[in-house]
């Protein structure tokens, strides 16, 4: 079992919602926490990433649009509030690792930096890093090792990557063109891809995913822009474009938004050989990237 957070975003008090999740996934209400902030008031907060529990499991964090700051509530038996800190205009996403937290402000767009102590969050001095006017991002996250900040922008329609320092400060960046249209939320793969999600300018209909190799703070596209919709059984010339058999076992479609590094691509000779006995046996009726 475990708990669930969500916020509702109120213009007029904003408040976190604690959920029981049970073991057959039923959700049942425990909590309704005062963030001490507000909300935008927007029915859907046009972000990703605005309430983060800490990697410790021990406070939540949470981004008050309407007000300007972030709350940080302590998460025990009876989850309370325990700060409130000015961020910037605007905040609509928060990062945490190991303690460095960044904030996303979509007002003025741009980065805010500090650290997370048992008192509660202090400001990192020199950290603030203004974003591209026109950048309209969206979320903000850090890499599974920490070594980089990835934002989406969906006005830009790029991917911006910073390394970050041993001190926590937001070292160079590299911005990456989005495969799609409108990069919205994101998450890392097991693997340590990075699947974005693409909003197409909110069109019906259109939405869409890509996944991106970092190495450093450059993104290299893996698959671009794979539709979300129905997935056909067969292609144009009556194959199955997306399937992967071996051993009469069948891994489907998500090879194709994930892939494989390129380093697990070369496959050993006695690899090869073996997959070649397979066929020969007939145990695998095809093999098809």
């Amino acid at each position: 079992m475990g708990r669930n957070f969500v916020q509702t975003n109120e213009a007029d008090g904003n408040r976190v919602i604690v959920f029981q999740r049970g073991d057959d996934g039923a959700l049942t209400e425990l909590a309704s926490v005062a963030t001490g902030g507000n909300g935008d008031g927007v029915p859907h907060l046009t972000s990703q990433g605005s309430v983060v529990l800490t990697q410790d499991g021990t406070r939540l964090l949470v981004a008050n649009a309407g007000s300007g700051d972030v709350s940080v509530l302590a998460i025990t038996d009876e989850p309370s509030l325990v700060q409130v800190v000015p961020t910037g205009a605007a905040p609509k996403s928060l990062a945490e690792n190991a303690g460095l937290v960044y904030v996303l402000n979509t007002g003025a767009p741009s980065l805010a930096g500090f650290r997370l102590t048992n008192e509660g969050l202090e400001p990192l001095e020199g950290s603030l890093r203004e974003l591209a006017p026109d950048a309209d991002p969206a979320q903000v996250g850090f890499t599974p090792d920490g070594s980089a900040l990835v934002v989406t922008e969906r006005g830009t329609n790029s991917l911006a990557v910073f390394s970050v320092g041993k001190d926590g400060l937001l070292g160079d960046s590299a911005e990456t063109p989005s495969a799609g249209p409108t990069p919205y939320g994101f998450a890392f793969a097991a693997n340590g891809a990075l699947v974005v999600t693409e909003a197409f300018g909110a069109q019906k209909g259109k939405a869409a995913a890509s996944s991106y190799w970092l190495t450093g703070t450059a993104a290299r596209p893996v698959s671009r822009s794979v539709g979300n919709g129905p997935v056909p059984l067969r292609d144009r010339r009556g194959r199955r474009p997306h399937l992967r058999v071996v051993g009469g076992e069948r891994t489907a479609l998500a090879d194709r938004i994930v892939g494989r590094h390129p380093r697990d691509c070369r496959r050993p000779r006695s690899e090869l050989k073996r997959q070649r006995a397979l066929r020969r046996t007939g145990r695998v009726r095809a093999i098809r990237a």
